[in-house]
Order: C-alpha cells, then structure tokens, then sequence
C-alpha cells in the first residue's frame, strides 16, 4: 500500500504536465507483462488472512515471500533495454533487489522495529509477532535481525488510510515507479 502515495502523486503530476493517461506510449511492447499480472494477484492472493495463516503454519511463507520480487526482477531483467523505462525500471530493479537481499537474510521475511509496528500494525498482530509469529511477510526486529539499515525502518502512521512501514528499498521502488509513470504516458494531442 505504501506505493499508493508515489503512484497517486504520479498520476497528478502527469496530469498537471499535460499527460495522456488514457494512451501508453510504449504500445505494448513490453516482454512478459503477465509478470506483472501474475506478481500483483500473488501479491493479493497471500495477504489474505487464510492464505497467510496457512502460509505461516505449513512452513511455507519464508519460501512464497520472495517469489514475486525474483519475478519482477525478472520482469526487469527481460525489459532493460526498453526505451523509455529503462532507466524507472532500473531503478525499481535496485529497490527490489535491496529488499529482496534483507527478506533472503532474515529467512524469508522483513525484519520490522516495533515502533513502526506501533503506528502500523494492530496491537493483536503486534502481540502474536512479539510471541515470535510472523505476519505473512515480516518479523519483529530483534538482536538477530540482519541488514536492518534495509529493513522496514520507516512507517506512514494513522490517521493515514493505510498505515505502512515501508524500507529503503522500498523508497527506491516509489521513486522508480513515480518516474515510470512520467515516461510511459505521451504528451496529449
């Protein structure tokens, strides 16, 4: 939810530059774009509740939480060389390989501080992480945790719509994906 904000202020931008969001100026030529597909349904598929409880208790979520950045690392890979987004999707590369590396690091999930859990998280999510159970995709930080420079050191709190805590790489990503959307759509006629 957190690249809501970068993508919604993209789309303003884009407008007030006089963007036609209603055509995309690469005309489909992007290589595999039911990646892209496939990664956002995944994405959705398993944060919800049962799927993630499921994932938790068969042992499985350490192995499904990096699935879709590989995938959008492939993506990338496939598309590098697109003009114009080659340089966004390089940049989204970055965000995603950075969180990618601390997800790989801390077995399979995001370590998360429990301050921004704090201003992020229900307080009975928050209780079963500091009981030592993982929500789908993060972990409580602790001594244990490495690469926490690139955890999910940041949070949007509430009264925000939808509170987040959010990483470096994460950053990364919303820049790239601000960028993309300036690129992709021409000018209006």
């Amino acid at each position: 939810m957190y690249l809501l904000i970068p993508v919604l202020l993209s789309i303003v931008v884009a407008l007030a530059r006089g963007k036609d969001l209603t055509r995309f100026a690469l005309g489909g030529r992007f290589r595999a774009p039911w990646l892209v597909i496939f990664i956002l349904v995944y994405r959705l598929v398993l944060y919800l509740q049962p799927v993630s409880d499921w994932a938790i208790q068969s042992g499985l979520a350490p192995y499904l939480n990096p699935v879709p950045y590989v995938l959008l690392l492939l993506f990338i890979s496939l598309n590098r060389r697109l003009k114009p987004v080659s340089g966004p999707l390089m940049v989204i590369g970055l965000g995603t390989f950075l969180n990618l590396v601390v997800m790989v690091a801390n077995g399979g999930f995001v370590p998360v501080p429990l301050e921004a859990l704090r201003h992020t998280t229900p307080p009975e999510m928050i209780a079963r992480m500091q009981q030592g159970i993982p929500d789908c995709h993060s972990i409580l930080m602790d001594e244990s945790s490495r690469l926490t420079f690139l955890a999910d050191n940041f949070y949007i709190p509430r009264p925000f719509p939808f509170p987040a805590a959010f990483s470096v790489g994460d950053s990364i990503i919303g820049v790239g994906a601000f960028w993309l959307f300036q690129v992709v759509f021409p000018p209006k006629r």
